[in-house]
Formats: structure tokens, C-alpha cells, sequence
């Protein structure tokens, strides 16, 4: 290594060796990004939406879950170019998962985390461009090419655009739900959610495979889990395979035909009250934590100008 007479690395003063100074590097604030914005940070990584030319692209997915990523590995791989394009991070719902077993090729079942990172080093290997936190926030169909618009007021051109949203999950309409959300009522069931509950009670609001899988996932780690179900039985929503597992858990109980009423605690939830469909009274239940996998949810696509008030099961 070529050092100076004084012993140091031409350039570690933060000049060049021929004694000029490096330019200082000044990055534009995106539109109405706040400091600490999440996608300030993505356009250092370089995660953000970059044109790579002023050419329309062969292909826009919106949403990055594995129905999105599995239409970008297929476009990219027929030679399209492909841009793929999510509001939060690459997986979607789908990453939060703790484990998923029914998906096509995996017999022995393997983490939302693990599933969603092979399809998006799959989608690269063909060439397509993820960016994420992008969120789209209006479709144009007027014009000779489809014309998407992000939040910061960036235009993305396509010939063709495939719409793989998801669904976002609704709250229930009670008192304090909001103060709760992120402080004992979760949308996820990750190995975070688990050490944030301990072994405390826990209950799970829903009764379609995500609930299942965080029923299970959450018992797996010694608490005792109560899975509210608003229907009279589990099977209408969920997997037999899973049905099997949860009723044969010694840490789960099932609660058909219940729904929860009420919310209880301070800074953070403490108490569910659970109410029977039946003339049972209300049963409260000391809780350190609710995943609320709601099989109820909206498809996000107002944007898009179509109705976002139907159902989804998640």
C-alpha cells in the first residue's frame, strides 16, 4: 500500500492524492419525507424506484407477496423487463408467516421469511428490479402506455401492469384498539411477537390458516394460547391440516362462536374480554398479547380506482 511521508493513506484526510478535496455528497429529501423516512433510507440502499431508462418497462407488479414475486421470476425470465414495486418490504403478508406448509414444493414446510427471500433472489437472478417502500398511488389507463404513480410523485411507464396487492387487515371497531396496536396487539407472529408476549396468556383473533399457523407457532414457545373464533367451527376457513394440529394442541383452546368485546390495560393490553354467540355471560381473560390474524380483511386497490370493501381470507 502507497502511504505518505507522514505515514498516512493518500486521501484519509478526505483529500484526493493530488491534494483536491472530495466533493461532498448532498442527496435530495424526497417529496414529504420526513427525516428518519423509511424511504429516505431506501434511496441510500439504493432499494428505491430508479428508471434505468426513459423506456416504458414490459412489465409493473404492484405488491411483492408470493403471488407478486412468483409474476416477476416468470416475466423476467421470459426476457421482460420487469420492475416490481411494494409499499412496506419485499414478502408482503407472507413473510410475517411463521411457518407455511401447504406451498407448492416444500413437503416439509419452511418459514413466510425463507419462502419469500428464494423467490426474490429467483426474481433477480432474471433481471427484475425490486424497490421497495414504493407505494403506488394511482393507476392511469388513459394514455398509450400504463401509467403508475408512486407516493413521492414518481411515474413508472408499463405495457402491462399485474396487481397483486394482497388484503390489509381491518381492526375491530372497540374502544382503545388503536392505543393497543403495537403495544400487546400485533398483526403477525414472529419470533418478535413471541419474546415481546413471553410465556404470558395470549389470544388469537381469527379463524383461517393465518390464525392457525399463529396459534401453533405461539403455543410452540410455552404460552398458553386462546384462538377466538367468530364462526361455529374452524373448518370453513381453515386447513385440515391444521384444524388437526390445533385441536390436538395441549396449549390451545378454541373458542367457536366468540368474539371479542372489550380491551383492557394501561400503556399496554392486559385483558381480552371474550363473549360467547350464546347466552353465556362475557369471560375476561388476562392477556400480555393478541395476534389478530382477522380472516376479514380489504384488498388495498382504491388507488387503482376499483372498490376496496370486499372480503379477503387470509
Amino acid at each position: 500500500m502507497v502511504r505518505r511521508r507522514d505515514g498516512r493513506r493518500p486521501g484519509a484526510d478526505g483529500r484526493h492524492p493530488a491534494g483536491r478535496r472530495r466533493p461532498a455528497r448532498r442527496r435530495r429529501r424526497r417529496a414529504g419525507a420526513a427525516p428518519g423516512d423509511p424511504g429516505e433510507l431506501a434511496d441510500v440502499l439504493g432499494l428505491s424506484y430508479r428508471a434505468l431508462s426513459g423506456d416504458p418497462v414490459d412489465l409493473a407488479v404492484v405488491g411483492s407477496g408470493p403471488a407478486g414475486l412468483a409474476a416477476a421470476v416468470y416475466g423476467a425470465s421470459e426476457g421482460l423487463r420487469t420492475v416490481l414495486l411494494d409499499a412496506v418490504g419485499t414478502g408482503g403478508q407472507a413473510a410475517a408467516s411463521s411457518r407455511i406448509e401447504n406451498y407448492l414444493g416444500f413437503p416439509s414446510g419452511l418459514s413466510g421469511v425463507e419462502l419469500t427471500q428464494r423467490a426474490a433472489l429467483q426474481a433477480l437472478k432474471f433481471g427484475a428490479q425490486l424497490s421497495s417502500p414504493c407505494e403506488v398511488v394511482e393507476l392511469d389507463t388513459g394514455g398509450t402506455q400504463l401509467r403508475l404513480v408512486l407516493r413521492d410523485g414518481t411515474e413508472v411507464l408499463a405495457r402491462s401492469v399485474v396487481l397483486a396487492t394482497g388484503a390489509r387487515y381491518r381492526g375491530l371497531p372497540l374502544d382503545r384498539w388503536a392505543d393497543f396496536e403495537g403495544a400487546g396487539i400485533y398483526y403477525a407472529a414472529t419470533e418478535l411477537e413471541a419474546r415481546a408476549c413471553s410465556h404470558a396468556p395470549l389470544t388469537v383473533v381469527g379463524g383461517a390458516n393465518s390464525a392457525g399457523q399463529a396459534a401453533l407457532f405461539l403455543a410452540s414457545r410455552g404460552a398458553p394460547v386462546t384462538l377466538a373464533v367468530r364462526g361455529p367451527d374452524l373448518t370453513a376457513g381453515m386447513s385440515a391440516y391444521l384444524v388437526d394440529r390445533v385441536l390436538a394442541h395441549p396449549r390451545i383452546t378454541v373458542a367457536t362462536g366468540t368474539q371479542v368485546t372489550a380491551l383492557g390495560g394501561g400503556d399496554s393490553l392486559e385483558s381480552v374480554t371474550l363473549t360467547p354467540g350464546t347466552a353465556a355471560p362475557p369471560a375476561s381473560r388476562r392477556a400480555s398479547g393478541s395476534s389478530a390474524s382477522s380472516a376479514r380483511s380489504r384488498p388495498p386497490t382504491g388507488w387503482a380506482g376499483w372498490p376496496s370493501t370486499g372480503t379477503a381470507s387470509c
